[in-house]
């Protein structure tokens, strides 16, 4: 498969799962729902070994998210993004979160930072659908420096990926 086409098709989903200590800072430890599809472009590579990581990054391979689909208490979510290798063969990328708050439903006690945070975001930029009365909000998310970043806000570091050297 060329970097135009589909090496690898990927497809997930948890429910009730808890998050890796530390991993987002300040969030809702419980993740309600979890639903991915995602492509790998070109050829996947053995992902073991650095020179053929190098190789696929460097012939166009990217990782195409088409859709990460999330629920997490009264915040639900659809991502989009685009992920490739930089020179130090750590991920980045950058797409989009629309996300909705649902304020029937309670917020997740385990979290009031994160809930003033959302409270706030969704209070100056939301919009709210005259249906539903849903609030949703489009944010642009990016990847650089291992740092994942929903619009100025921080969300995580995320850790080195060391690729084997075989």
């Amino acid at each position: 498969a060329t970097h135009l086409e589909s090496g690898l098709t990927l497809a997930f989903a948890v429910t009730d799962a808890a998050l890796a200590p530390d991993l987002l800072r300040a969030v809702p430890q419980q993740l309600t729902a979890l639903t991915l599809n995602a492509r790998i472009m070109g050829e996947p590579p053995d992902w073991r070994g650095l020179p053929m990581v190098e190789s696929w990054r460097n012939a166009g391979g990217t990782l195409e998210l088409d859709a990460l689909d999330f629920t997490w208490g009264n915040l639900s979510g659809l991502v989009q993004a685009t992920l490739a290798l930089d020179k130090d063969a750590q991920p980045e990328g950058a797409g989009t979160a629309q996300l909705m708050l649902d304020s029937k439903a309670p917020a997740p006690a385990d979290a009031p930072v994160f809930n003033n945070i959302v409270q706030s975001v969704f209070g100056l930029m939301a919009r709210t659908d005259p249906k539903t009365g849903v609030k949703s909000v489009t944010l642009p998310l990016a990847l650089q420096q291992r740092q994942l970043a929903l619009g100025i806000f921080p969300l995580a570091k995320l850790p080195e990926i060391r690729w084997g050297n075989d």
